[in-house]
């Protein structure tokens, strides 16, 4: 078990049958706690219901929260919002192992760690592109600096393109054939 992580150890040893419902905190030291984490600054809660049933734990995760990064867009400063659900299935077996979305677990141990899938399912979220709707931030980050410079290029490009002869000649072209 990593260190600091002590929180994200859940009983499943002697646990009542039913529904039991967990809150979590995972700032900078939890994404600290894990070599190569694509997030060094980020701040999620997560609220996690866990079911037992007779021969399996089922736990589904809410996660909300943001990473300060750089924005793709305008290269400001942004915190970027993160939301999303997991979940994942604990089952009882006599050979402990993983699959996909199910661990085997064995019925008399005492505590999972949820750390390490929910680090997995926080970065699984990260989006392609660090942009958001920042139009209603008060104060908004944008670097209007860097938009205007890329709005310039990208009218510099269109007046290009409706130039060029060779589109004319494109248009022209029949395909209906």
């Amino acid at each position: 078990m990593k260190e600091g992580l002590v929180a994200f150890q859940i009983p499943v040893y002697g646990i009542e049958q039913g529904v039991h419902s967990y809150h979590f905190h995972c700032g900078d030291s939890f994404f600290a706690s894990f070599e190569k984490s694509l997030i060094e600054n980020g701040e999620f809660e997560v609220d996690m219901s866990l079911e037992k049933k007779s021969d399996t734990i089922e736990l589904a995760f809410s996660i909300h929260g943001n990473i300060m990064t750089n924005c793709d867009r305008c290269t400001a400063r942004i915190q970027l919002p993160i939301q999303g659900d997991a979940e994942l299935m604990l089952k009882y077996a006599e050979h402990e192992k993983e699959e996909d979305e199910i661990v085997f677990i064995s019925r008399d141990r005492d505590t999972y760690d949820v750390s390490e899938f929910l680090h997995q399912s926080i970065e699984l979220l990260l989006p392609m592109s660090n942009t958001y709707d920042c139009e209603n931030d008060n104060p908004r980050p944008c670097d209007d600096r860097v938009l205007e410079v890329l709005n310039e290029q990208s009218k510099k490009t269109k007046t290009k393109e409706e130039e060029n002869p060779l589109w004319d000649q494109l248009k022209n072209l029949n395909l209906d054939h």
